[in-house]
């Protein structure tokens, strides 16, 4: 077999050292010119002919690699090919795709397992995909239908089967109103893990990123009610949508269905943008929906709403909740009945945790006095470790020698700047992981004579400061009081007693003159953690009137480190 093979050859000017090529490249004289330019002189040409009759001498077994052609095109996408709704509390739509990717015309035979409480819009079976077309679906999900979405779309090609896996929870919203007799009960709870030395030094390390939180309240369910609720624990195990009670709010605007934009309060409620609110005008007749922007006059919502509400319709921010424990209930009458129920928030609770403003020696100070209708109490706790063989009197050892004071404190806050500010301190805890200053709020010590502006001394009333306290690490920080509202944190760090009086050195002067009667209150402060991961907040109104509060401080040693 003759082959014939054109070529031009041609050579730079200033020749090529290379001893490979042939001696006659060298005789070539055409000019070597760049590429952006245009030959001067016609390049050297000529013909070869190859003659090659022979026969391989082996035959060569090879397979064909793919490429991205292969990886690629040849089949039929649906894109996504899976769709993960989460909770469904109300209609969604969602888009996808269907590709054909053969370079051939193929057949939609069939579409299989559209269930109940789907809705798909598209080119209906049977239809003629052409080579490389693509048509998009609208997929409609609405809250009617199976607790559980687990569903698998199937477009029966001649050949091919792709599927779509949509995969949901539908949650109903619990839309009964509790009885505010006994108010509604909220938990956060945080995890730490606390490793205690010998000397009473902590490692505190937070196992939650944010804490599991519970609402508690009672309800009182008349007639059609009773019923309903009955009949709606068939779902007992799955997810509600559980209105925020004690954030409530009215609509002073009409909202029109349609709208996609609700004016309202937004300042310290908890509506979180992608989370949930509910309208409420009964049991039966309600709208939830999804917020997708929060603003200082209003939300903005993900899809616009389907129903008209007048003003003064009931308005609240809504979580996913399942119950913690099935209700408790109570049948008064074969027409009305009690429940008693605790939902568990199926959901993080994040929110901002803000230490107080004032700080001292590195750490911030809890100013907020308790709430002191029912008595405040405190033990003093130690590491004892006790020897007993129980033949001989018992031998008591104190590992660490330091007392460590525990504390309770509590607190009622009245509107929702109060509760948001109680809310970021505990936050600011983080269960029993963070530490602050905590006073005693008590009379702890007595001016009985003037303090100097520029000398630090305290002249007290003798209380035994001197004998029994002067060595303790718990009796070392003051706060001071005035009763112009100042007050002065100081450390003290000498004391004597003196003709019936005790003296006690401070770290710095007051920089001012006071008078016993200038002093309010001279308390002790205690760096303190909190001594629950828990914390409950009773909401006894909505969240513009009071909500209360129970803490247990207990001192640690973080700032004798």
């Amino acid at each position: 077999m003759a082959e014939k093979l054109a070529v031009q050859l041609t050579a730079p000017q200033g020749g090529i050292d290379n001893p490979n090529l042939s001696g006659g490249v060298y005789e070539i004289t055409s000019a070597w010119h760049p590429y952006s330019q245009s030959l001067a002189e016609p390049m050297l040409s000529g013909t070869i002919v190859r003659n090659n009759s022979n026969k391989p001498s082996r035959e060569i077994k090879a397979s064909l690699i793919t490429s991205f052609s292969d990886d690629y095109y040849h089949r039929v996408h649906i894109s996504p090919s899976q769709l993960e709704l989460g909770n469904i509390a109300s209609t969604q739509e969602v888009t996808f795709y269907v590709w054909n990717a053969h370079f051939t015309q193929k057949r939609l035979t069939a579409i299989i397992g559209i269930s109940e409480g789907l809705v798909l819009d598209g080119k209906k079976a049977p239809y003629d995909y052409q080579a490389l077309e693509e048509q998009q679906y609208k997929l409609t999900v609405t809250p009617d239908g199976s607790s559980v979405i687990d569903d698998s779309i199937v477009f029966a090609f001649d050949e091919e089967r792709p599927s779509i896996i949509i995969t949901g929870d539908r949650i109903v919203a619990f839309a009964f109103m509790p009885n505010w007799q006994d108010g509604i009960t909220e938990t956060l709870e945080w995890s730490t893990d606390i490793l205690t030395s010998e000397s009473g030094f902590e490692q505190r390390s937070a196992l939650y990123l944010t804490p599991r939180r519970t609402l508690e309240a009672d309800f009182i369910l008349h007639q059609n009610q009773r019923q309903y609720f009955n009949n709606m624990m068939s779902w007992g195990a799955r997810n509600w949508a559980i209105p925020l009670w004690h954030y409530i709010q009215t609509l002073t605007i009409a909202a029109q269905q349609g709208d996609n934009f609700i004016g309202c309060t937004t300042q310290d409620i908890e509506f979180s943008e992608g989370g949930l609110i509910l309208l409420y005008r009964d049991f039966t007749t309600y709208e939830i929906t999804e917020v997708s922007a929060i603003s200082e006059d209003g939300l903005t919502l993900k899809r616009s709403l389907q129903a008209d509400w007048k003003k003064g319709t009931r308005l609240y921010p809504a979580k996913s909740a399942c119950f913690a424990k099935q209700p408790s209930l109570s049948r008064k009458t074969d027409n009305l009945q009690l429940a008693s129920i605790e939902f568990f928030i199926d959901d993080t609770n994040p929110f901002k945790g803000v230490a107080p403003e004032e700080t001292y020696l590195g750490f911030p100070v809890f100013m907020m006095r308790p709430e002191e209708s029912n008595d405040l109490t405190s033990q003093y706790q130690r590491l004892l470790e006790t020897v007993d063989n129980k033949m001989a009197l018992p031998l008591v050892f104190d590992k660490s020698t330091y007392s460590f004071l525990v504390q309770s404190y509590r607190w009622l806050g009245m509107g929702r700047t109060e509760q948001r500010q109680f809310r970021e301190f505990i936050y600011f805890l983080n269960g029993q992981q963070k530490a602050a200053w905590i006073p005693s709020h008590a009379d702890d010590l007595t001016v009985v004579d003037i303090v100097s502006a520029t000398e630090p001394v305290l002249v007290i009333a003798p209380c035994g400061y001197k004998r029994f306290a002067s060595n303790d690490p718990d009796k070392k920080h003051l706060v001071i009081y005035l009763n112009d509202g100042t007050h002065y944190f100081r450390k003290i760090i000498d004391s004597e007693a003196i003709d019936g009086k005790e003296r006690l050195a401070l770290d710095s002067p007051l920089g001012k003159q006071l008078k016993p009667s200038d002093i309010r209150r001279i308390c002790y402060m205690r760096l303190c953690r909190s001594n629950s991961d828990s914390v409950e907040i009773s909401h006894v109104t909505d969240s513009e009137g009071l909500a209360a509060s129970q803490l247990t401080f207990k001192r640690v040693r973080d700032n004798e480190l």
